[in-house]
């Protein structure tokens, strides 16, 4: 017999569409296709066409956040009526409106306040309350590590090559990304439409959760204020289970 506390609140579908993980939601009712981003600060941030598909209210208050080669976006708050992600009801959200015409996301402030289980490997997001320390260990074995939520971003310590450094988990990252000055490496210029030098990270320890090795580019980015940035193909091939509120983590 199943008890409450094995079943997920909710159930997300992902796509993987170019290392993009891809959910299915409804704002005001208005189906849409959304990227999974834990690098996004906010809760629902959707550009000019879905907002206008959608028809959000917005508002006077204006935000500004750090994009990862240091220039500032500024958002527009919004306020979506009814948010469904998944089979995820959240009712009514305060969000924000793109300036640009980047990829409309759901990002970290949706779920900061949920065990998060992200599993590529079943194209799922599985959400438990907070504090379910049974399902965190049924989801992802008892090898945890500290979890904080900074700035809207789940960030962590893990120890690589002798160096501690700071790790933020980014599921809108296509690939990790490192910066060279983190492990005292010289950093060649990268500029964007170049292809940046791959170092690959070894000893790898994240609290006592190990892996073997991991792919990184080295960039000397300027946000989010980390050293390495975990990004898809962190996340493909393993369970990774984050609760913000809890401040702990696990994988598997």
């Amino acid at each position: 017999m199943c008890q409450a506390h094995d079943r997920p609140e909710a159930t997300i579908t992902l796509q993987l569409r170019e290392g993009k993980p891809m959910v299915g939601a409804a704002i005001n009712h208005v189906p849409l296709s959304l990227l999974l981003d834990l690098g996004g600060f906010d809760t629902i941030s959707l550009n000019k066409a879905d907002s206008a598909k959608v028809g959000a209210q917005g508002k006077d208050q204006r935000r500004q956040a750090s994009l990862f080669d240091g220039k500032l976006q500024e958002y527009q708050g919004l306020h979506f009526k009814a948010v469904t992600v998944g089979n995820a009801e959240f009712g009514e959200v305060e969000g924000s409106a793109l300036s640009g015409e980047g990829n409309s996301y759901v990002g970290a402030g949706l779920l900061e306040k949920w065990l998060v289980v992200l599993d590529y490997p079943h194209s799922q997001v599985r959400l438990y309350k907070s504090g379910n320390s049974q399902a965190l260990e049924r989801e992802c074995g008892t090898t945890t590590f500290p979890v904080d939520v900074r700035r809207g971003v789940f960030q962590t310590y893990m120890r690589t090559e002798g160096k501690l450094v700071t790790a933020a988990f980014d599921t809108g990252a296509n690939f990790s990304v490192i910066r060279p000055s983190a492990l005292n490496l010289r950093g060649a210029e990268h500029y964007p439409d170049s292809s940046p030098e791959i170092h690959k990270l070894r000893e790898i320890r994240i609290n006592r959760a190990k892996i073997s090795e991991l792919s990184a580019a080295l960039i000397e980015f300027k946000a989010p204020p980390v050293d390495i940035v975990l990004g898809t193909n962190f996340f493909q091939g393993r369970r990774v289970c984050l609760d913000g509120p809890a401040h702990i983590g696990a994988m598997r």
